[in-house]
């Protein structure tokens, strides 16, 4: 099998079948993977026949290689190299800061892969938490600045007209109460008025 001439892509539903079968063989959660499977990258010859495949799961500008399977592993060192190369296509269209894998092989220390440090662990996402350890960590670029949340800012804007808006209401109960009692004061000063003035009438006559 000549490597060079398999076609490096995403993988498709067609592929499935032959997905499940390679995890099976590697002895890996094919049923979740299953579900997952477009987070991978498969390498196939002209007749469809899929030689190897690799996870690649993004979450916060970072990504997570995993689940690696091959046909015939004498040949994953060469499409390791070849799923490298789509690898960093897809790390910088996506701008991925860096990459965490448990994959063991040598080939991935050999580009980089190293034992995370304490600031790696930091912004290690939450996502990925799910597979258990050891990590190893690549990084491809500096973190990109902190953006405004875009929603939280938004939520926090509503909260605040609503507390604008509950003070209006409040307020505008509270004038219209007053000039309820202003209005009973006024309505009954004009009765005593009216009162006094036919008392006074009477008496006069």
């Amino acid at each position: 099998m000549d490597a060079a001439h398999l076609n490096v892509r995403r993988a498709t539903v067609d592929d499935l079948p032959q997905l499940i079968e390679l995890w099976k063989q590697e002895q890996l959660p094919w049923e979740t993977l299953e579900k997952r499977f477009t987070e991978f990258q498969v390498a196939v010859d002209g007749e469809g026949t899929l030689w190897g495949a690799i996870g690649l799961r993004i979450a916060q500008h970072q990504g997570h290689l995993h689940s690696e399977v091959f046909r015939q592993w004498d040949l994953a060192d060469t499409l390791r190299q070849r799923f490298w190369e789509r690898i960093e296509v897809l790390a910088h269209n996506h701008a991925l800061t860096c990459l965490w894998t448990q994959l063991a092989s040598p080939f991935w220390h050999g580009y980089g892969f190293h034992t995370p440090t304490a600031e790696n662990l930091e912004r290690f996402p939450k996502e990925f938490a799910d597979q258990g350890g050891p990590w190893t960590v690549l990084s491809l670029r500096p973190e990109p600045p902190q953006t405004v949340d875009l929603e939280r800012e938004f939520d926090r804007f509503a909260q605040a007209e609503r507390h604008r808006t509950e003070a209006a209401m409040e307020q505008a109960r509270w004038l219209k109460r007053v000039a309820t009692i202003l209005a009973v004061l006024l309505f009954l000063g004009v009765l005593v008025g009216m009162t006094y003035l036919l008392m006074r009438s009477s008496g006069g006559r």
